[in-house]
């Protein structure tokens, strides 16, 4: 299920990718692709249990609060907000410490590259 999920958020990940790298905005429709296959991904997982729908639905809370929080001090734009927020979906509760860190490391060399390359 992991390997098809992650071919169908292939395409809206790279896009937003490239248009946050482009432009600096995360488009609307990758952030709406990545809330709905995480939903959808709680649904035809069978993952309905109240337990279950209540750790995705607290994933997708905590991440937008924590963007939200971010993005009050200036920390990031809405785009980004928004995108983390939908991939709080994704991982629920129970796997929010892990896309934390994965956003950590991966902004700390993003940020890295950027400066290597200023250079």
């Amino acid at each position: 299920m992991a390997a098809l999920l992650a071919m169908i958020l292939a395409a809206p990940m790279l896009a937003a990718c490239i248009s946050d790298v482009r432009r600096r905005i995360i488009p609307d429709w990758t952030v709406l692709a990545l809330a709905l296959v995480a939903t959808g991904n709680a649904v035809f997982a069978g993952t309905l249990a109240d337990a279950a729908l209540a750790d995705v639905a607290m994933g997708g809370a905590i991440a937008l609060a924590l963007g939200l929080w971010a993005g009050w001090f200036g920390q990031w734009g809405g785009g980004d907000t928004n995108w983390f927020g939908a991939a709080g979906l994704l991982a629920g509760a129970s796997g929010l410490p892990l896309l934390l860190l994965g956003t950590t490391i991966g902004g700390g060399l993003f940020a890295a590259v950027l400066l290597a390359l200023r250079q």
